[in-house]
């Protein structure tokens, strides 16, 4: 847009098409005055591939919901081992979200439907519910990718899994705003 790469209005909003691993992502930049005044995005459909899923860990057994948001990832609260999301407890929830991604990666419900080149856990994402802010979700999340790397949020794919998880367990009153948010398509 500003570097005119891409042809925008001066005032008003511009699709930019891109292709990322997972299929095709449409960004919309929005502008004012000729400059760039936010930036949102509709990612690939993103649904709840499989619930209490039962999984083998040195601490005792998991059960994590799995869902695919351009990837698929195994999603649980942290509470549910007795963990909290925090910096102090980051060491845990690599080595115990490696352990779920690893035990996950081949199995059933780690199988896009049409793709296999996206079969399998990319990560596991911790999050803990830190009650109702204004009538909307408030948690606080880690992603655990790769073979131990760490986001603090759960990146674009991993947020679309979250909220096709959060938007499945259907609208209750405390986060209703935010489904608004979401594009369905």
């Amino acid at each position: 847009m500003e570097t005119g790469r891409v042809a925008a209005p001066r005032t008003g909003s511009v699709d930019v098409v891109i292709d990322v691993p997972s299929g095709r992502v449409t960004a919309r930049v929005h502008r004012e005055d000729a400059r760039v005044v936010a930036v949102d995005f509709v990612n690939v459909p993103s649904w709840v591939i499989a619930r209490d899923v039962p999984v083998a860990t040195s601490l005792g057994e998991a059960r994590v919901t799995v869902a695919f948001g351009g990837a698929i990832y195994a999603t649980l609260p942290a509470a549910q081992h007795g963990l909290a999301v925090t910096p102090q407890r980051l060491g845990d929830l690599i080595a115990l979200g490696r352990e779920i991604k690893w035990a996950l990666n081949d199995a059933e419900q780690a199988v896009h439907p049409a793709d296999s080149r996206l079969n399998g856990i990319y990560g596991t994402i911790w999050f803990e519910d830190l009650g109702d802010a204004a009538g909307q979700v408030h948690q606080r999340n880690v992603t655990v990718f790769a073979d131990g790397e760490v986001d603090r949020s759960p990146c674009g794919s991993g947020t679309c899994a979250r909220l096709a998880v959060l938007a499945a367990d259907g609208p209750p009153a405390r986060w209703h705003r935010a489904a608004a948010r979401v594009h369905h398509r």
